[in-house]
């Protein structure tokens, strides 16, 4: 029982932290695009 506890914990962090990952690459595209224009 314990293995598949763990497991569904893992698959569950994995599911969280690719919900997460697009928001991140996202946040950091807007913010290097908003320096890009203001060197420009």
């Amino acid at each position: 029982m314990s293995s598949r506890g763990g497991r569904l914990g893992d698959l569950r962090l994995g599911l969280l932290g690719y919900g997460r990952l697009p928001v991140i690459s996202s946040l950091i595209r807007l913010s290097l695009l908003r320096w890009f224009l203001w060197m420009l």
